[in-house]
């Protein structure tokens, strides 16, 4: 789930980190928690030996989700643990922990090039879940796994977030002049939160991750865009801040037929208000399901480290759906791309020595014609392909 994402390590086992331990995931964290739920779902790639992670593979779709969590609680153990995962139906043999499950789709979205987290990655949709033991007929790597990653700064850019499916957040930090990123005195923050609907949407700064205590913007499509104090989970406890300590610059919030649009720039030290720092702080996203301030339709909590920045692919120019592009390589059947090796020449690796394939192979044979054809790129010196 995006949540235990995001936040870095898992909900109910806080010292666990999540990319790097996903066996340890528990059924009930995955599919009971609503905030999990909510967060949507995504499948991890193959371990990076380097790091230690597994790669972000593939976002899937919202409308997808409701199939995650019906499969996996038909998968999961309900009995373990007095019943740990409440809405599992598996009997005592079924996994409690670490779903790992085959899943075809059909790529609706390519990620962003410097999206954090699973923004980086495609959007799936029209899944279809399988056990792990079924193979893939085809597998394709996901594009954000295997490719070198490095840091975007934060300060000098627009950073992106993914908040859940339809919600989306921009981020940049405004160093002054006589100061550096590190003391950050006197920095503001530029945010531009993006949803897919009419209704009040809002980011809030807190100690705990929790609503009540915490302080937050909120923009009302109409209305405006103001600071909050979090003082209760009541409609009636949530009270704009007085007047002097409505600091916001820059601040607009307007729906433009298909998304609500709110942007801000908020300075990160105020007295009396929970700090935004250069390095870890726990946030919150909600919106309505109206323009109308009210019980929110969605929230959850998420970490963000600033100090950091966000990872991007590595890839000089995105390529995003509807661009054209144009490329010089060699041409190449997919049937020998997936079997590693040339099948008219078992001892020729297939990306290594693309000058060897014959046009006999490529063109004449039923198999490599029906499995389709790609363009190679340029070879890699340090692997050869």
């Amino acid at each position: 789930d995006q949540f235990c994402i995001d936040r870095g390590t898992l909900l109910d086992s806080p010292r666990t980190e999540t990319l790097k331990s996903p066996e340890k995931h528990s059924f009930h964290c995955l599919l009971d928690v609503p905030r999990c739920q909510q967060s949507g779902y995504t499948v991890l790639g193959p371990k990076n030996e380097d790091t230690g992670e597994h790669c972000i593979g593939y976002r899937i779709h919202s409308d997808d989700s409701k199939k995650v969590v019906e499969t996996g609680f038909a998968l999961g153990n309900g009995v373990a643990d007095n019943g740990y995962c409440s809405g599992c139906t598996g009997d005592d043999s079924a996994p409690s922990f670490g779903w790992m499950a085959t899943v075809k789709g059909i790529v609706l979205e390519l990620g962003q090039e410097n999206g954090v987290n699973a923004l980086a990655s495609p959007l799936i949709g029209s899944i279809e879940i399988l056990d792990n033991t079924v193979e893939c007929e085809t597998y394709i790597e996901p594009p954000t796994c295997g490719r070198s990653v490095e840091s975007v700064d934060c300060s000098a850019q627009f950073c992106d977030a993914v908040l859940a499916d339809g919600y989306t957040m921009k981020y940049k930090i405004n160093v002054p002049p006589d100061t550096s990123k590190e003391e950050c005195a006197g920095c503001t923050m530029s945010v531009e939160m993006y949803y897919d609907g009419d209704a009040w949407i809002a980011l809030g700064f807190s100690t705990d991750g929790q609503m009540v205590g915490s302080d937050a913007v909120i923009g009302i499509p109409g209305s405006g865009v103001s600071k909050y104090v979090m003082a209760g989970k009541t409609v009636s406890q949530v009270t704009e801040m007085p007047e002097s300590q409505q600091t916001l610059t820059d601040s607009s919030v307007e729906f433009d037929g298909q998304q609500t649009v709110m942007k801000f720039t908020k300075i990160m030290d105020e007295p009396d208000e929970v700090p935004i720092v250069v390095g870890d702080n726990m946030f919150l996203w909600a919106y309505g399901s109206s323009p109308t301030l009210g019980y929110h339709a969605g929230r959850a909590s998420f970490a963000l480290d600033l100090s950091i920045g966000s990872e991007t692919s590595g890839m000089d120019d995105a390529v995003s759906v509807g661009d054209e592009v144009c490329i010089t390589g060699y041409m190449m059947d997919q049937f020998c791309i997936d079997r590693g090796t040339l099948l008219d020449s078992p001892r020729t690796e297939t990306l290594k020595s693309p000058e060897k394939h014959s046009f006999h192979c490529l063109l004449d044979v039923p198999r490599c014609q029906q499995s389709g054809y790609t363009v190679l790129g340029p070879k890699n010196e340090d692997t050869g392909e």
